[in-house]
């Protein structure tokens, strides 16, 4: 019977574990080259907890928490906004470095996150 639970156990953490990926927790990928970026967020909503990313028909889950930002919004909204709003790269790179600047000195994000989030924008395909 001992032997029978603790298949069971291993079986049953197998399929949780597993079914992780399918509702957006895996880990980031990181196997892409600069080129392959093009920044594009899933929707507007406020509804995932981290920041996801797609480029290229791939969604990449970021580490970065879609945190609220001080006007009620979140992180991947306003980055949203960036994409909408912006005419050319230029503009997108530096609707990303105003916004970035005024949430680590919110705390709403570390500096390592903020260096991640320009390194994506920066590296993107946005005209």
């Amino acid at each position: 019977m001992y032997k029978i639970l603790i298949i069971f156990s291993l079986f049953l953490g197998i399929v949780i574990f597993s079914g992780c990926q399918d509702i957006g927790m895996q880990q980031p990928q990181d196997n892409n080259t600069s080129s392959d970026y093009l920044v594009v967020l899933d929707n507007d909503e406020c509804q995932n907890e981290y920041v996801i990313i797609k480029f290229n028909d791939k969604i990449i889950t970021t580490d970065i928490k879609n945190y609220q930002t001080p006007d009620g919004s979140c992180i991947a909204k306003k980055i949203l906004e960036c994409l909408r709003e912006s005419k050319n790269h230029g503009q997108f790179v530096s609707c990303m470095a105003h916004l970035t600047n005024s949430w680590k000195k919110a705390g709403i994000i570390t500096n390592t996150e903020k260096g991640e989030i320009m390194v994506w924008a920066a590296q993107s395909d946005i005209p």
